[in-house]
């Protein structure tokens, strides 16, 4: 309605003002159409994996198993990268020097250098950090003794170990803090847990069988917090709950 809007009666003039955020072509905070921009990360990831099953005796089985691995940020979505360095081309030139809100506002380009740019090339110097909450190196031991005659019969005892090295917790900054250091990481502690269970199965009748188990599960561990990820300068940003000991006791009947 242009007679409206000459009369700066934006109401009637436009349907549906004033807009809501995201509405139309409206946009606020980092916001399109009500929804934030997102790019993709290309990571690569490598590793072994070693494994061994078998039994000591007819009654006692061991597994064990252990991984390597690396997984690291190689790049940038290539249909981010287009996007934002055409973007960048443009503001180049005189394109960028528009004003964002009118005379005397700070020129389109410099906005976008601020707000896009600088954190894209931000960005952009942290390819080939390692992906978050990585543990290089991990072990695993499952060992069951199984008892088929005297006072123990259908008696069965186990233990579990599980260790893994320290997770990558974040990144220093460079000598001029200008980025991330990719070659100064903050590594957690390695953590490692113990897992113990006892059980007993007979036969009820023919046809049905019974077994009663009590499992341990992180022996000797207390509940608390550790640490996930870390500020450039090393202190804690974000913890989990360590879940501390538990036990369970199960009863299975087979038929």
């Amino acid at each position: 309605n242009v007679a409206a809007a000459k009369s700066g009666d934006y109401v009637n003039a436009i349907p549906g003002y004033p807009w809501s955020q995201g509405a139309g072509y409206f946009s606020v905070g980092g916001l399109i159409n009500g929804v934030p921009p997102t790019g993709t990360v290309n990571n690569e990831s490598k590793g072994l994996e070693f494994e061994l099953v078998g039994q000591v005796t007819n009654n006692w089985n061991v597994s064990l198993n252990a991984s390597k691995q690396t997984a690291e940020q190689t790049s940038l979505g290539s249909e981010l990268v287009n996007f934002i360095e055409a973007q960048h081309a443009k503001m180049l030139s005189p394109a960028g020097d528009l004003r964002f809100y009118g005379a005397g506002d700070q020129t389109i380009r410099a906005y976008y250098n601020s707000y896009i740019w600088g954190p894209f090339v931000f960005q952009q110097g942290t390819n080939g950090k390692m992906v978050s909450e990585m543990s290089p190196w991990r072990f695993n031991a499952v060992t069951n003794y199984t008892f088929d005659h005297g006072l123990l019969k259908g008696v069965n005892a186990g233990l579990g170990y599980r260790w893994q090295q320290g997770e990558i917790l974040g990144y220093g900054l460079l000598s001029d803090a200008s980025n991330l250091d990719i070659n100064h990481p903050y590594w957690g502690p390695a953590l490692s847990a113990t897992d113990l269970w006892l059980g007993y199965s007979r036969k009820l009748t023919s046809k049905i069988g019974w077994k009663i188990q009590l499992n341990l599960r992180n022996v000797g561990q207390h509940t608390g917090l550790t640490p996930i990820s870390v500020e450039p300068d090393g202190t804690p940003a974000q913890y989990r709950i360590v879940e501390g000991e538990t036990w369970m006791v199960t009863n299975t009947f087979t038929f």
